[in-house]
């Protein structure tokens, strides 16, 4: 696995994650957008950050925790903790969505958050591997090729 196709992987899916993310504030109409929560969390952290720096955090910390999730399915696939197909995705996204409801619910009380957590974690998981686990053996997109 090469690192621009962690890079590239990690990124795709941190991009439909947030996409999801916004599409459910939209239908919901209430903010779900982790960057932007991430950046109001980087403010109250560090209060002279002003806006634009504490969302520039956020931005550059949601991708940094999807590059890292990115690292570690990459390497649960590579050492054949998991097997690199579609189904077995919903594994790895969902314990990230679980996590990822802790941390929010711990972070922000009182807001109505994060039961779609699980689902955008599911949908970063599978973007991570249609877009970067084609060169492992056993990948579902090696054998959809076929």
């Amino acid at each position: 696995m090469k690192t621009k196709e962690i890079l590239a992987g990690g990124v795709i899916g941190t991009t439909f994650m947030t996409q999801f993310s916004y599409l459910v504030s939209l239908a919901d109409g209430e903010n779900f957008s982790e960057p932007e929560r991430l950046g109001q969390l980087a403010g109250r952290l560090v209060p002279k950050l002003d806006k634009q720096q504490s969302q520039a955090l956020g931005w550059l910390g949601h991708y940094g925790v999807g590059l890292l999730f990115a690292l570690v399915y990459v390497e649960l696939w590579r050492r054949g903790k998991l097997k690199p197909h579609l189904k077995t995705n919903l594994w790895p996204g969902g314990h990230s969505g679980l996590l990822a409801v802790a941390v929010w619910k711990t972070t922000f009380k009182g807001t109505r958050y994060r039961h779609h957590s699980v689902l955008t974690n599911i949908t970063c998981s599978l973007c991570l591997h249609t877009s970067s686990l084609r060169s492992l053996p056993g990948s579902a997109i090696k054998s959809l090729k076929k």
